[in-house]
């Protein structure tokens, strides 16, 4: 496997995420793990739903994994109503068996993740603390506050964020620009467009 790209498991052939996933290169392979990121990095993927069907599949797969991996990631979907039990109980697991939880609310930040973590994969430790401690005073990525503020808005995720910044380029760009125009985003569509049309241009209205 050339060091460039992340080997999938056949299991997640012709997924939502597999699809999702279009800033890293992947291959797939006969591995343990749903993705292997890197020679020392792996990860599995959960959706709540799927856990509350099939309780025992997450304890089978990390049995599978061992602890043959330096980085082993549980990147879960959360997709139900009232995760907090299940949040509870994959967070002790993941402890004993020596993963990170990683949560997200959608398939696309689930493809999020993988690629970030193949992306930093060769930056250190002190380089990563270094990017964090930018972004906390200010002087890292200068739309990090707009992909933040953005995300305060009703149903407008990470990922929509980040496509919106990236296809306008501002904050003032995406204000100014119509329902229509903002449904053309990739992954934003028209309901979710119009919502955010609405969050910027409806009257505030005080509430005694």
């Amino acid at each position: 496997m050339a060091t460039d790209m992340v080997q999938v498991h056949s299991r997640q052939k012709n997924t939502a995420l597999l699809s999702c996933i279009k800033s890293i290169k992947w291959t797939f392979a006969e591995i343990p793990a749903d993705f292997v990121i890197a020679q020392n990095m792996c990860a599995l993927v959960l959706s709540l739903k799927y856990h509350n069907q099939y309780p025992n599949y997450i304890y089978d797969r990390m049995q599978e994994v061992g602890k043959n991996y330096q980085i082993q990631i549980l990147v879960v979907i959360v997709d139900i109503s009232d995760p907090n039990a299940n949040l509870k109980e994959l967070a002790k697991v993941c402890i004993m068996a020596d993963f990170t939880l990683m949560c997200c609310w959608s398939v696309e930040e689930a493809a999020r993740i993988i690629e970030q973590y193949k992306m930093s994969e060769k930056k250190s430790p002190a380089s990563l603390m270094a990017d964090q401690l930018a972004n906390i005073n200010g002087i890292g990525d200068k739309n990090q506050c707009v992909r933040e503020a953005l995300t305060c808005i009703k149903s407008v995720n990470k990922t929509d964020a980040l496509q919106l910044v990236s296809n306008f380029e501002s904050l003032e760009k995406i204000v100014s620009a119509d329902a229509d125009t903002l449904a053309m985003c990739p992954g934003l569509g028209p309901q979710k467009a119009e919502r955010l049309y609405k969050a910027f241009h409806a009257p505030f209205v005080r509430r005694d």
